[in-house]
């Protein structure tokens, strides 16, 4: 899927129950998903193995998204890992104009 800019991006869908879902991102690429609310924090875990490679790669995100209290900032922490390789975490704060 490319943006209206000519970038490549990808769209998810995810049923916010809790439960594992398997999905397909609009680049066909298949996961398995589970979304629920961890009090006021939207929590979105998905996995994905790909026995293409060798070794094969199994890779998983936990990505945490938050709301201030007056609805003007918008916190994603997102952590990301790959077996056998290395994962990685980061912190994203968007801030209401």
């Amino acid at each position: 899927m490319q943006s209206p800019n000519g970038i490549d991006s990808n769209k998810y869908v995810y049923v916010v129950d809790g439960k594992q879902h398997l999905s397909c991102s609009s680049q066909n690429s298949m996961y398995q998903a589970k979304a629920y609310w961890d009090g006021e924090t939207l929590v979105i875990e998905k996995e994905q193995q790909n026995g293409n490679n060798y070794p094969p790669l199994h890779n998983y995100w936990t990505s945490r998204y938050s709301l201030s209290s007056d609805g003007k900032v918008l916190a994603v922490n997102n952590q990301r890992g790959a077996l056998p390789k290395d994962g990685f975490h980061s912190e994203l704060i968007y801030d209401k104009q």
